[in-house]
């Protein structure tokens, strides 16, 4: 089942059942702050806002954050950490370039649609970030967008993406396409492996 947020991965031991209520009511008030922000703008939302949805007094809040930043910096960061373990593994994985950008494109393309409040948060509230933060998520960014051209350029090698097209507008390109579904996936309508296979098709000429 799809989550607003994506979930990131637990490592090492559990903590005591106290401590398990506190992060399961902390991803709790993460979910519900991605909705509002989605809804709302991280500028149009209060902090009154999400406590109204969490069911407790403003003040409460302070239990689990410190500022209403550091819940955008929770909703963008784990779309980066969830992106890092449903998408990039994929580009160092077995087969040819080709074969991997075209599994990475629907792999891409499905993560937009199951976590679509957290990328609208993203795309939409980033730049509302402190400037330390920001710079964070921007060396996030740029990390990832080197690897998509790095994936790219092997594709062209290989004969898969056209060899005068300059890969990193390529990348730029079908980020752009990629991250935009955001604003327009309906789940009645195709599903996301059928966009990412169309995508495919457009950047690499599958069949």
């Amino acid at each position: 089942m799809a989550t607003l947020v994506p979930r990131r991965t637990s490592r090492g031991s559990a903590p005591p059942a106290a401590g398990r209520e506190r992060q399961r009511r902390r991803e709790e008030l993460i979910e519900i702050a991605c909705r509002v922000f989605a809804e709302r703008g991280f500028d149009g939302a209060t902090l009154q806002d999400i406590a109204d949805q969490f069911g407790v007094l403003k003040g409460s809040l302070f239990h689990y954050i410190q500022s209403k930043d550091d819940l955008l910096f929770e909703i963008i960061d784990g779309v980066y950490a969830g992106a890092e373990e449903a998408i990039w593994p994929i580009a160092r994985a077995d087969g040819t370039a080709v074969s991997r950008l075209g599994r990475l494109i629907v792999a891409y393309v499905r993560y937009v649609t199951e976590h679509q409040p957290a990328i609208t948060v993203w795309l939409h509230d980033l730049n509302s970030l402190d400037q330390a933060r920001g710079q964070v998520i921007r060396d996030r960014e740029e990390h990832n967008r080197r690897r998509l051209v790095d994936l790219i350029t092997q594709a062209q090698q290989e004969g898969g993406v056209r060899s005068d097209a300059d890969p990193r507008l390529v990348a730029f390109a079908l980020l752009g396409s990629m991250n935009w579904v955001h604003r327009w996936f309906r789940p009645r309508g195709q599903s996301a492996a059928e966009i990412g296979r169309e995508f495919s098709r457009i950047y690499l000429g599958q069949p």
